[in-house]
């Protein structure tokens, strides 16, 4: 599952551009000819990128040796170099000297997803969205799972919930569920991503509730967290609505939603800890809770949630793109109370202030992938969409992972129904992109764009762009594990269109004989991924 506090930070990357939520969320005209020879998905790569700072080089199981000569955890940071969250994660924690200090008393290493055999690791640790810490003891115990939506001291309190105390999420869970949670484990349970739970063991209407239970029975001078929590279970709430079997868990939670916006809204650290809903769930919230915009129960906790919105924008010490982003409910509650109208220049003229500012003070290029990507979306919302590509486009010229800025563009032209354009940006942003599993998902990407174009679909190229996908694939030992399967899951399911294609019936079946070629089970996991 995507959605909660990840996906509320996430969400916005997601809404930036659909190709990518293959993600936070968080992705020209096409020849009707295949590629030339040579230009097959296989021959591109390039080294996944490794971060500066305290991190060991090496692997999960030589982290785990490690760990238990030393007696040490395991701090596992699993991300990509194209990632805006990953990247304000190394902008505002990784980089910072007090984290060097943070780790001694762990093993701290960084599995980037384009790895050799990344992806086999990832399915074995079940980390699949990008980014996510985790937390584990030196036998692989699962101590803390966080979805990287943190500062250096919210990071600084959940490890300090679980160093050295035998503490863990699950203890955590256990006597919450008896109702005795203790100091420490209702900061372990508020700092959780949730979202990330297996739901094999934990339900989305078991989590909904639990986190109703902790923010009832952690203690009132720990509203902190409960801002936290709150924070949680409104955006998964919001989030699940629609979904019959949750009718009961979701209203009981708007229920008392009103008094969860009241605790987020006391103070400007309870607005903190809840930022990620503050900034990026407004017309969420104001959809579920307000279908009519004109109730006075809207309209006075609006007045709140804007005011809480203008401390982010002028929080000291808050990064540039949590102060862009407090820009957004504005924008949220104009558009709940006027579905169809252009957006008044006051506010126009507001964002467009705002994304400059933010353009001019990203100094880094860690701090610039979220920065352009919040502001080039803030800028589509209120119809700039000149100034959003030209932003869009100067990024991609100087940055190292092209691929990601191109598919925004492409995302961007589509929305104005410049299809040629969209296409010519999907497809060069598929050309640019490097390392193995984001050359899969990119590939992907590409070919669910092309499939879900409004007339018949381009054949040829999506037969060929299949062809390099299951090349790559078949190339790497985990090709079909991870990410990797669910990019696979979603080409077998574009290539839909093309049931009745005798070149895709072919390359059906030359793939089912591929995979028969594997040991058992890896063919029927490679099976499972092809186009039915």
């Amino acid at each position: 599952m995507r959605d909660g506090r990840a996906a509320l930070r996430g969400s916005l990357f997601v809404a930036l551009a659909l190709a990518l939520a293959s993600a936070c969320s968080k992705r020209a005209p096409a020849p009707e000819e295949r590629p030339a020879a040579g230009t097959t998905a296989s021959a591109t790569a390039t080294a996944p990128h490794s971060l500066a700072g305290p991190w060991i080089d090496l692997t999960p199981d030589r982290a785990f040796v490690r760990a238990r000569a030393e007696g040490k955890l395991v701090f596992l940071y699993w991300g990509a170099a194209w990632c805006p969250p990953c990247n304000d994660l190394k902008a505002e924690v990784f980089s910072k000297p007090r984290f060097a200090e943070m780790m001694r008393d762990f093993v701290p290493v960084h599995l980037d997803g384009d790895t050799e055999d990344a992806q086999h690791a990832g399915e074995a640790l079940s980390v699949s969205a990008y980014p996510t810490i985790l937390v584990l003891g030196p036998e692989r115990e699962e101590l803390l799972r966080l979805n990287g939506s943190v500062d250096i001291d919210e990071l600084d309190r959940a490890l300090g919930a679980v160093r050295g105390k035998a503490q863990s999420f699950r203890a955590a869970a256990a006597r919450l569920d008896e109702g005795k949670p203790s100091a420490e484990d209702c900061s372990t349970l508020a700092h959780a991503a949730w979202e990330l739970l297996p739901e094999a063991t934990w339900s989305r209407a078991r989590i909904l509730a639990a986190l109703r239970k902790a923010i009832e029975v952690c203690p009132s001078t720990m509203n902190r967290e409960r801002a936290l929590l709150a924070g949680t279970l409104l955006g998964l709430a919001a989030s699940l609505r629609h979904d019959p079997t949750l009718a009961e868990a979701t209203r009981a939670a708007q229920a008392s939603a009103v008094s969860y916006l009241d605790l987020i809204f006391s103070n400007a650290e309870t607005t903190w800890a809840a930022r990620a809903l503050v900034n990026h769930r407004a017309e969420a919230l104001a959809v579920w809770l307000a279908p009519d915009p004109k109730d006075a129960a809207y309209l006075a906790w609006k007045t709140k949630w804007l005011a809480a919105a203008a401390s982010l924008r002028s929080r000291e010490g808050a990064s540039v793109d949590v102060r862009l982003a407090a820009v957004a409910p504005a924008i949220d509650f104009f558009r709940h109370e006027n579905p169809s109208s252009p957006v008044p220049e006051p506010l126009r003229a507001d964002v467009l202030a705002a994304a400059q500012r933010a353009d001019h003070e990203a100094k880094t290029a860690d701090e610039r992938y979220s920065v352009v990507s919040t502001a080039s979306y803030l800028l589509r919302r209120v119809g700039a969409h000149d100034e959003a590509r030209k932003m869009l486009k100067a990024e991609a010229e100087r940055s190292d992972t092209p691929h990601y800025w191109y598919s925004m563009i492409s995302a961007l032209e589509k929305e104005l129904g410049r299809i040629e354009e969209a296409r010519a940006s999907s497809q060069k942003a598929r050309e640019g992109a490097g390392g193995r599993a984001t050359r899969l998902q990119w590939i992907t990407n590409d070919i669910v764009f092309h499939a879900q174009l409004e007339g018949p679909p381009p054949r040829a190229y999506l037969v060929a762009q299949a062809e390099a996908f299951y090349e790559l694939a078949f190339s790497l030992p985990d090709g079909f594990q991870g990410r990797n399967r669910t990019r696979a899951e979603q080409v077998a399911s574009a290539l839909a269109v093309l049931k009745d294609d005798p070149d895709s019936v072919k390359l059906v079946s030359r793939l089912h004989e591929r995979c028969s070629s594997l040991p058992a089970d890896a063919a029927e996991r490679c099976r499972s991924c092809l186009p039915r």
